[in-house]
């Protein structure tokens, strides 16, 4: 039930993103997203959480420009895009089956420094897997929303959870 509530505030939270244009430079509306994927993870639920993403921050005024760097043959983008980084406006998101040490309800963590800066989240498959079981919600839907949320932390930097 507490994951229910939390796939829902996440939807909540970011139907109306407005907040998140703070981290990103008023004349730079544009971020670029490197996406690394387990091979297990279905590449056409990658696409359509990426749209999924892309059009919530479309609704703050950001347009995601997305690049495949998984080890596919369908996958696209250069490998030198693939290891560029740049706060705030190349971000990394890695897609894996699972954390090594953080429970299963955890969906996603974005890593900062401690100056609130940072480019590299990690979202956990297996807890997106289970809240679909539990809520019948597309997994490209329940990704997508969790994505632009671990993006957020790292556009918004340190406390960038809302209290809800």
């Amino acid at each position: 039930m507490l994951r229910i509530a939390m796939g829902l505030a996440m939807f909540i939270a970011f139907s109306s993103p407005k907040a998140l244009a703070k981290g990103l430079p008023q004349e730079s509306a544009r971020v670029t997203v490197s996406v690394f994927a387990d091979s297990d993870i279905s590449f056409d639920i990658i696409k359509q959480a990426e749209k999924v993403s892309s059009q919530v921050f479309q609704e703050s005024g950001i347009h995601v420009d997305w690049i495949n760097c998984s080890p596919r043959a369908d996958a696209s983008g250069g490998e030198i895009a693939c290891r560029q980084s740049a706060f705030p406006w190349h971000l990394h998101v890695r897609i894996m089956q699972r954390s090594l040490n953080l429970k299963n309800s955890i969906l996603g963590i974005s890593y900062l420094s401690p100056d609130g800066s940072g480019f590299q989240a990690d979202i956990f498959y297996k807890g997106i897997e289970e809240l679909h079981r539990e809520t019948s919600l597309h997994p490209a839907i329940i990704l997508g929303h969790v994505v632009a949320h671990e993006i957020g932390h790292l556009l918004l930097g340190s406390n960038s959870h809302s209290r809800l």
